[in-house]
């Protein structure tokens, strides 16, 4: 994400929690099954960490909501916004969090990223490194085919097993110096790892939900461009390659 985008979304999160606790929003809390105005939200900006990425992360939830034990006046003096390690919070987050309402805040377009992997999420969470590297090799140009080596070693595996794993899984005798061949297994790598998700809900929590994290921490609700919702895992998306390949930085990114 550049930095405007970034900055953009980091006010976009500051400005829900100011409306949220001003004057709670009661379509929001009725979706959530909230029968309480009593409440107040917190905005996450730490880190943490995560086993499948192997460090700490941002977790899917950017707010969360806390029982009300605050004093108003209080509160107004810091313009209706409460962070995690306010001062205000002197109760600890564990005692007054009110189980699932992490919230994941969008900016109001379509164009977010619903999660963003790299090798060592991937390989902790879908096993298999040749799917990884097959969807993100170079296959539209000649001249890019050479730079598909280091995809290889950057997801885990090689050349040598790639060829192998592709040729059994999809019953062909693929040439990875070939770029009709390397547009098949990209395709074919795009599609596998989507039915994975779509098919195993533990992944499609880690995915849509940032279930490497415990609650509060995950979200189980969304605020984006179609408003304020529960998240649906069934609901349709891509896989696409990230921008920062050409950098080195292999990602894979899942977009609605």
């Amino acid at each position: 994400m550049d930095e405007n985008k970034a900055i953009l979304g980091l006010n976009n999160e500051v400005e829900f929690v100011k409306k949220f606790n001003e004057n709670n929003n009661q379509s929001i809390l009725e979706k959530m099954g909230i029968s309480t105005n009593n409440v107040l939200a917190v905005h996450l900006k730490s880190t943490i960490y995560s086993e499948y990425h192997k460090k700490k992360v941002y977790p899917k939830s950017d707010v969360f909501l806390i029982e009300n034990k605050i004093d108003r006046e209080l509160l107004v003096k810091e313009n209706f916004y409460l962070g995690e390690h306010s001062k205000l919070l002197k109760e600890s987050l564990n005692d007054i969090y009110i189980p699932n309402t992490g919230i994941s805040i969008k900016l109001k377009t379509n164009k977010y990223t619903i999660h963003k992997m790299g090798p060592t999420f991937f390989n902790s969470v879908f096993k298999i490194s040749e799917l990884g590297a097959g969807a993100s090799i170079y296959c539209t140009k000649n001249e890019d085919i050479i730079k598909n080596k280091h995809i290889y070693t950057a997801w885990g595996t090689s050349k040598e097993r790639v060829q192998h794993y592709f040729n059994e899984t999809t019953d062909c005798n693929l040439n990875l110096d070939d770029l009709e061949d390397l547009k098949i297994i990209k395709k074919f790598s795009n599609e596998t790892i989507k039915k994975m998700i779509k098919d195993n809900e533990s992944i499609s929590d880690l995915i849509f939900k940032g279930k490497y994290a415990r609650d509060p921490y995950c979200a189980n609700w969304i605020y984006d461009q179609k408003g304020f919702r529960k998240i649906n895992t069934s609901e349709d998306f891509n896989v696409t390659t990230g921008s920062g390949r050409s950098k080195g930085n292999y990602t894979l990114v899942i977009k609605p």
